[in-house]
This record gives C-alpha cells, sequence and structure tokens, in this order.
C-alpha cells in the first residue's frame, strides 16, 4: 500500500518512461536526504561513524602476527564494513539523485 501512495504522481505527466525513472531516482535521492536529516537517520548515521572510529581504535591495538590477534581483527574488519556499507549505501543514492536531478532537467530542457 505505501509502495503505490509512493508511486502515485497524480498531475504529473512524463514524456516517456525514461523521464519517470530520472524522476524516482531524484525523487529517491531527496527522500534519502531528508531521511539522514531526521533524528532517527542522524542517529543511524551517527552509530555507524562511532562504530567505524570504535573499530579502527580496536584494530590498532590488534596483533595482527598472533593467531588470535588476526582472528580478532577479522571479526572488527567485518563490523567496520557493515558501518562502511551503510554510509556508502546512503551516499551512493543520495548523488545518484543528483545526476538523476541533472539529467532529468537536460532531458526536459
Amino acid at each position: 500500500m505505501a509502495n503505490r501512495a509512493q508511486n502515485d504522481y497524480t498531475g504529473v505527466e512524463f514524456v516517456d518512461e525514461r523521464e519517470r525513472l530520472y524522476f524516482e531516482r531524484a525523487r529517491l535521492g531527496i527522500e534519502i536526504a531528508d531521511f539522514l536529516r531526521s533524528n532517527t537517520g542522524r542517529y543511524l548515521h551517527g552509530r555507524a561513524k562511532l562504530d567505524l572510529q570504535e573499530c579502527q581504535a580496536e584494530a590498532l591495538e590488534c596483533n595482527p602476527d598472533s593467531f588470535f590477534g588476526r582472528r580478532k581483527l577479522k571479526k572488527i574488519q567485518r563490523r567496520a564494513d557493515c558501518a562502511l556499507t551503510f554510509m556508502r549505501y546512503c551516499a551512493d543514492v543520495i548523488n545518484d539523485g543528483i545526476s538523476a536531478e541533472q539529467e532529468l532537467s537536460d532531458y526536459r530542457g
């Protein structure tokens, strides 16, 4: 139901399917940027940054020459990768939205 509401562009007439896709990509980028400005978005992004900083500090304390140190380091790297992936996905969607806005402007332009 929510998905149908998100794609309800009442009053918007698209030239073709390509223009509609540009519009959807741009809208998604705006939605993610708005999400990151919300309390929940700021909290999640802040937690990801904090996790990454903690992982960096913990990794410096690991001894990569020992079996247990390598094992701990791999665990830390997996945790850091989750935080980086979340931040990268958000940035990718926002950048794609900005690109789509420009493409949409050029397409109609």
